[in-house]
Parts: structure tokens; C-alpha cells; sequence
């Protein structure tokens, strides 16, 4: 389970607004939040293109081109495919949360 193994995240109930594709409203939804807040790149807020929203409030990145964006801060010497490789590191990877962490932006729930 996620919970047992994933330091970084933690399991929360959001409220929101939202219908599932059939119509259906949905005031609560289950989520694994980070627990260092918000990914912050150019002072803001990123949402991920492959979750689909109406509406959505922040700019949307793909996974790729967020992983690149944030190896371009944290170890732009390298390719992504050695800046993921040396991430799989505890310490490293340690390392790079806490930068991240630094610029981070708190999640309001």
C-alpha cells in the first residue's frame, strides 16, 4: 500500500466540486497529497495535462515536460535518464525534495 511505503505523501480527503463523466456530482474524493505542497515553476502552481479538467486555474504540463523542467533546476548537467536514475539515491533524492521543498507552495485544503 502507497500509505506504508511513500514518505512524501499522505492520504487526505478533499472537498470539491466536480461530476464524473456520467453527471454525477462528487463533493469528496480521496487524494495522495504531497507533503511538501505544491510543485512551483515560473512562482506557480502546475497541474498535470493528463488529468482532464474544465476550467482549470493553473497552467498544465505534461509529465515529461514537468520531470525536464525540474531536472533542468536540480542537476542540468545531466539527461533525464540519468537525472531519474540517480534519484532512485535516498539521499540524493533527499537532497533534491528539499530543494524543491524550498520553493514549494503550501496546499490549502
Amino acid at each position: 500500500m502507497l500509505t506504508a511505503i511513500e514518505a512524501n505523501y499522505e492520504l487526505a480527503q478533499l472537498e470539491l466540486e466536480a461530476r464524473t463523466e456520467e453527471g454525477e456530482a462528487v463533493s469528496l474524493a480521496d487524494a495522495f497529497v504531497s507533503r511538501h505542497g505544491c510543485l512551483s515553476l515560473d512562482g506557480g502552481e502546475v497541474a498535470l495535462a493528463a488529468i482532464e479538467a474544465a476550467a482549470r486555474r493553473f497552467p498544465s504540463m505534461g509529465e515529461i515536460e514537468v520531470l525536464e523542467r525540474v531536472r533542468a533546476i536540480l542537476a542540468p548537467e545531466l539527461d533525464l535518464e540519468r537525472f531519474v536514475e540517480s534519484s532512485l539515491d535516498p539521499g540524493l533524492a533527499a537532497a533534491r525534495a528539499a530543494v524543491l521543498h524550498g520553493n514549494a507552495i503550501p496546499l490549502a485544503l
